[in-house]
């Protein structure tokens, strides 16, 4: 499983951003505060991304949901900010959300932290 380099701290009047540059893997985690964005550039291809849900929700004692893992369908050409993440929905045991592309020919991927306001 790749990792997205740790998140890049977005200045709180800073409108410029990278251009995504880590190429997208099959299966993906990066690191998770809750205040994480995930910028997504494709390519020719388009791809369908799964994002990863480890949550189950108690109902009654004994019996429990899980959380559907969300998806969002990539389409060629196209340019998308996801996020942010709630950590007590996306992270796995060690902080993290792991992400999975159906395809991933000419897409990129940057995670990005928002600043703390106030």
């Amino acid at each position: 499983m790749a990792t997205i380099p740790a998140a890049t701290q977005l200045s709180p009047i800073s409108g410029d951003i990278t251009t995504p540059a880590t190429a997208a893997a099959s299966a993906m985690t990066f690191a998770n505060n809750g205040r994480v964005l995930l910028a997504i550039s494709s390519g020719a291809t388009p791809a369908t991304l799964t994002i990863t849900t480890p949550k189950v929700v108690p109902v009654v004692p004994g019996v429990s949901l899980t959380v559907q893992d969300p998806t969002v369908s990539i389409a060629a050409t196209s340019n998308y900010l996801l996020g942010p993440f709630d950590t007590s929905i996306f992270n796995d045991a060690n902080g993290e959300v792991a992400i999975a592309f159906s395809a991933t020919t000419s897409i990129v991927v940057q995670a990005y932290t928002m600043p703390l306001v106030g």
